[in-house]
């Protein structure tokens, strides 16, 4: 994992999952230890809604709507050139 492969101490889950929303649902719900649980949920911002299908820009809502719904706070980060920093790593 990319973790171990960094020397990255930290706990973590795998999940997989058929599509984004359920994936993300998944580990909304089983991330954390104990009492822990995180309580923000952290996604880039969608740039291309306007021109993708709409299954898609549904798919982001319900994500948003599902945190929403468990009492998370959202933080939505919008860069100019994406998220992609692994080719920096």
């Amino acid at each position: 994992l990319w973790l171990e492969r960094h020397q990255v101490k930290g706990f973590y889950t795998i999940m997989e999952e058929t599509n984004l929303l359920q994936g993300a649902k998944a580990l909304m719900m089983c991330s954390g230890i104990g009492k822990l649980r995180p309580n923000v949920l952290f996604m880039g911002f969608k740039n291309n809604w306007n021109v993708c299908d709409f299954h898609e820009t549904e798919e982001y809502y319900k994500i948003i709507d599902e945190a929403f719904d468990r009492w998370m706070s959202l933080a939505i980060l919008r860069c100019p050139d994406g998220l992609d920093y692994s080719s920096i790593l």
